[in-house]
């Protein structure tokens, strides 16, 4: 039983790592296209301002999901920076 209880520790502490959201900042003078999707096809929602501070919720080959103005959607990771 004391290996279970390691196990559930291990567990639990890869999704506290999981949970660390990134900070990113726009990097794009004309601003950065919110897609719906992890894609240059999908639909923009909104176009973020140059600057903006954004946190990741989540990762897609070189696409990031952000959520800016109530609105989750994605953006081109290379069009930010880390603070």
């Amino acid at each position: 039983s004391e290996l279970t209880n390691e196990k559930k520790v291990d567990n639990s502490s890869f999704d506290t790592t999981k949970k660390t959201l990134s900070v990113v900042y726009v990097n794009s003078e004309g601003g950065l296209n919110l897609r719906t999707g992890p894609s240059a096809d999908a639909n923009v929602l909104e176009i973020i301002p140059d600057k903006t501070k954004l946190t990741i919720d989540d990762e897609d080959n070189g696409w990031i999901q952000v959520t800016y103005n109530n609105q989750t959607g994605w953006c081109k990771k290379e069009l930010t920076q880390a603070p």
